[in-house]
């Protein structure tokens, strides 16, 4: 197991990816690659593994391309043929520090999209 100061050191350099979960939550709130660094300087971690998925703990995964849905302002933006780490026992997916500050950027405005589409909406009720 990784020492405290070891995590630390390896946040401070980037080394770190994203959950699915992590992903959308990052680029909804538009939390930047340095905030989530400055966080880690005082962070307390328990574990740190090279792949092992955080829902079923397989340490098997597959590369991928994805799409997701972001809320932005209330709106659905769509992004498409994310790069992403994908356990193949569960599916979760996990996205590294540098694609998921690119999708930030691009979907607070350092892009321009390629194209719209309309989408269907149902509600579960």
């Amino acid at each position: 197991m990784k020492t405290l100061e070891a995590i630390q050191r390896q946040l401070s350099l980037g080394e770190f990816d994203f959950s699915r979960h992590a992903l959308k939550r990052v680029v909804e709130r538009n939390i930047s690659e340095l905030e989530i660094k400055e966080a880690g300087i005082n962070a307390k971690i328990t574990e740190v593994n090279m792949f092992r998925c955080h829902v079923c703990g397989s340490t098997e995964a597959k590369k991928e391309y994805v799409n997701e849905i972001f809320q932005i302002d209330n709106k659905p933006v769509l992004v498409e043929r994310i790069p992403a780490v994908v356990c193949v026992r569960c599916g979760e997916e996990t996205f590294s520090r540098e694609t998921t500050e690119r999708i930030r950027q691009i979907v607070h405005g350092e892009a321009k999209s390629v194209k719209s589409i309309s989408m269907e909406v149902f509600t579960f009720v």
